[in-house]
């Protein structure tokens, strides 16, 4: 299952089948980075990010940063809602434009910069940490900044809040990087370098505990994919890495290529879609900038699925097991070594005590054969020897 958001628009696509391009990678080539509803206070960016709940007791949902025309950054905790698959195609679409009327609610974030300041974003799952990148500070002061919030209540049955922690600059070094990604299933967050005035960018990974660091002291992080000519930005999530970049030209224009392939195995082969573009200057400048991607597998996936389906409720209780939410039925394989090693030690404490009693009873048995036998004081002497006069020991009367 992946999550898309396009400009305006979020598009939900399930049971992709292999070796067919997903429509958010055909739609990327044919859509602009503007918002064409009539409602005048439309939000200005859209960063979409995955919310799990890492004991796969709730439901997993969608969290929306969302810029607003009066210069305040809204955010908004949703639902995922499986798209409904038709006869024609196994494959599930959905495609909603996000709006302040087709938002159920949305909230005000506490922030002290204008939301067209506002950069990058990242979420980190694993400590309900959403980080916010600007290009001023606070009360506009002219340096980059990040700002630290934490997410609360997403699963309770109380209202979601996002609470300020804290705010500090960005080191110099992390000022040109961008579209950050953080995978929602590994602790792997990625983000892109661009050559000025080219169309190269190179992926690097940093681990999740050292990206505070790295936001205030600077790091370069470890190079996932070299440096590539015409390649416009990634996106990683769920080991997957997906990517747009320039390919051939021709009389009709420029190919726009979005790319999909293992983010784990750079030896893997992937699957590309490309689409034909005649003003790809324009195009370039006009692409999506605040562009998300989000793989939902595995146990979320049956959580959003329903557990009726025989695969996901296999996956579900296995993941249950393997994390120990619950006791798997029967002896498990550490009841079975146990018992087998008690069977071992009573096996071998049975030969041990077999051992001793019988060299017990060959001891009493020596010793009583030795004791119905003459005593021999001196056997090395013959029994009467010839040079000994025995006649004084003879009593005579």
């Amino acid at each position: 299952m992946v999550i898309s958001q396009l400009k305006c628009e979020t598009i939900v696509e399930t049971n992709l089948v292999e070796k067919v391009c997903p429509q958010f990678l055909r739609r990327a080539a044919t859509t602009d980075n503007t918002c064409d509803s009539s409602d005048h206070n439309s939000f200005k960016f859209h960063f979409l990010h995955l919310i799990r709940d890492t004991n796969a007791v709730h439901r997993p949902k969608l969290l929306y940063l969302l810029g607003g025309s009066g210069g305040f950054v809204f955010f908004s905790i949703v639902d995922i809602e499986m798209p409904e698959r038709t006869n024609i195609s196994k494959i599930a679409t959905s495609i909603k434009e996000i709006s302040p009327s087709t938002l159920p609610h949305y909230s005000k974030l506490s922030l002290s910069v204008q939301s067209t300041d506002v950069t990058n974003s990242i979420y980190d799952n694993e400590a309900q940490l959403l980080y916010l990148m600007t290009k001023t500070g606070p009360r506009g002061t002219p340096s980059s900044h990040c700002f630290v919030f934490g997410v609360r209540d997403v699963f309770t049955s109380g209202q979601s809040t996002i609470q300020p922690i804290f705010e500090f600059p960005l080191h110099i070094s992390m000022t040109g990087k961008y579209y950050w990604s953080a995978d929602p299933y590994s602790d792997e967050i990625y983000y892109s370098t661009s050559v000025t005035g080219e169309h190269t960018s190179t992926l690097f990974m940093i681990k999740s505990k050292k990206l505070l660091f790295a936001l205030r002291y600077g790091d370069d992080g470890i190079v996932v994919s070299p440096p590539h000519t015409k390649r416009l930005h990634y996106i990683v999530s769920g080991n997957v890495m997906f990517s747009y970049g320039l390919g051939d030209q021709s009389i009709e224009g420029h190919d726009l290529v979005g790319y999909m392939k293992s983010a784990n195995n750079s030896s893997e082969f992937g699957i590309s879609c490309t689409a034909k573009i005649s003003d790809y200057h324009e195009r370039f400048r006009t692409l999506p900038s605040f562009q998300a991607v989000i793989v939902i597998r595995d146990v979320d996936y049956c959580l959003l699925n329903g557990l009726d389906d025989y695969y996901c409720k296999k996956e579900y209780d296995a993941f249950m097991i393997d994390n120990g939410y619950v006791v798997e039925e029967g002896m498990s394989s550490g009841t079975v070594f146990l018992l087998v090693l008690v069977v071992f030690l009573s096996i071998l404490v049975l030969l041990l005590l077999l051992c001793v009693c019988c060299m017990k009873r060959n001891l009493e048995n020596s010793y009583f054969e030795e004791k119905g036998q003459p005593t021999v004081y001196y056997p090395n002497l013959p029994r009467n020897p010839s040079f000994l006069d025995d006649s004084v020991d003879t009593w005579r009367h």
